[in-house]
């Protein structure tokens, strides 16, 4: 398995992240934000929940919802529709997967031994291992064990 499909198991499986496609991604903001009529014949925005007369809704809303509010639906309910941070190859991504542990499964440890390192994470009953060149990647690996995903890698 190749980093980026790593990174992708990270994001699915450790985060928890709904995978989708544009189009699904676009329904989904849809049904989320779609404008409501009432009664005295204004136009409440269910994303935004703010009202509007029509004309003012069509002026501000004639070419689709701002991308604002769909980028802000989008990271509030964890959908991704292109590519996933690179967990296993930028330390700093990689440390967002240790914060992560940190809350939800335990101790972490990660040790450098010589050209590689090692990656420990510590649940309840359970130590999990990984070894990789670098320390993202051995973080990576670590966390997916922790959480039932067992790969092997192609590149490093």
């Amino acid at each position: 398995m190749n980093l980026r499909e790593i990174d992708r198991l990270v994001g699915k499986e450790f985060f928890g992240v709904q995978e989708l496609t544009v189009e699904e991604a676009v329904e989904k903001f849809k049904e989320k934000c779609c404008r409501t009529f009432t009664v005295d014949g204004c136009i409440v925005d269910r994303y935004t929940k703010l009202k509007f007369d029509k004309q003012e809704y069509d002026r501000l809303f004639s070419h689709g919802y701002h991308i604002s509010n769909w980028v802000k639906w989008l990271k509030e309910n964890s959908v991704v529709v292109t590519e996933y941070p690179r967990y296993s190859s930028d330390i700093g991504y990689a440390w967002q997967v240790v914060d992560k542990v940190a809350q939800t499964h335990g101790l972490y440890q990660l040790i450098q031994v010589a050209d590689f390192w090692i990656a420990e994470i510590q649940t309840a009953d359970k130590a999990y291992f990984a070894e990789a060149r670098t320390a993202p990647l051995a973080i990576c690996l670590a966390a997916l064990k922790a959480v039932g995903v067992e790969v092997e890698v192609t590149e490093q």
